[in-house]
């Protein structure tokens, strides 16, 4: 026996289809409803953050309208960032923005992997990663170093903090300056190094680097104009 979920009562009527779904009403406390069982905050929250789903996927997924889809994440229960436990901090931090005006600036621990910071924000400024540094600061941890894609006002900023310019940034500009599909021998071989960037240990990089510039480069010719370029920006990110 179906009854209304508000006052119990029996006598209810079918009022109507709403995203596919049946709604009915109540004759005796005439609110409208639908008998399908209640969305978990908790789920639709994993598969907009986790599974990267837009409030319209969600509402057709759930059968809804968007409106509910955003009541429901707000219900959803948030995890609040603990303070580091470590008060020597190695720093990731980026800046992901979702449209024109709305980002997300994020700073994790390098060792715990966990985040410690976060804001929101209509554009990316050196200054606040700067005020947000300084907080941390302020509060007695020591920022040992740095890892950013290469924010040239954070630079002059920070002092005394080793900074280095995230792997993933430093073959994008190794690709873009050799393009696509280098032409010499040379720059072939050295874009195929670059992309075991990431990878690679560091002794292990290096010593593939002095070889590739003995072999590739002294004995062929010396260096051109494009792979100057290449060399001289590493040595500046490094």
């Amino acid at each position: 026996m179906k009854n209304c979920p508000f006052c119990q009562n029996p006598s209810i009527q079918r009022y109507g289809i709403q995203n596919n779904i049946q709604r009915y009403k109540c004759t005796s406390c005439n609110k409208t409803f639908s008998l399908t069982k209640k969305l978990n905050p908790i789920k639709i929250w994993q598969d907009y953050t986790e599974g990267k789903q837009s409030y319209k996927q969600l509402a057709e997924k759930y059968h809804c309208s968007v409106r509910t889809i955003q009541r429901y994440l707000l219900k959803a229960p948030k995890t609040s960032l603990n303070s580091p436990q470590n008060h020597y901090l190695n720093l990731i931090i980026d800046t992901t923005f979702f449209g024109r005006k709305f980002g997300v600036m994020v700073f994790m621990d390098l060792h715990t992997k966990k985040v410690i910071y976060h804001q929101i924000v209509k554009t990316e400024k050196s200054v606040y990663y700067a005020v947000a540094i300084n907080k941390f600061r302020e509060k007695g941890y020591v920022i040992q170093s740095i890892i950013c894609d290469g924010k040239g006002g954070l630079l002059k900023d920070i002092f005394n903090t080793p900074i280095q310019l995230c792997q993933f940034h430093q073959v994008a500009i190794v690709t873009r300056k050799l393009t696509m599909n280098p032409k010499s021998e040379a720059g072939k071989a050295f874009k195929g190094l670059v992309t075991q960037l990431k990878s690679s240990l560091k002794n292990e990089f290096y010593r593939e680097l002095h070889y590739w510039y003995i072999i590739k480069i002294v004995l062929m010719n010396g260096l051109n104009i494009q792979m100057k370029k290449v060399i001289i920006h590493l040595n500046i990110a490094n």
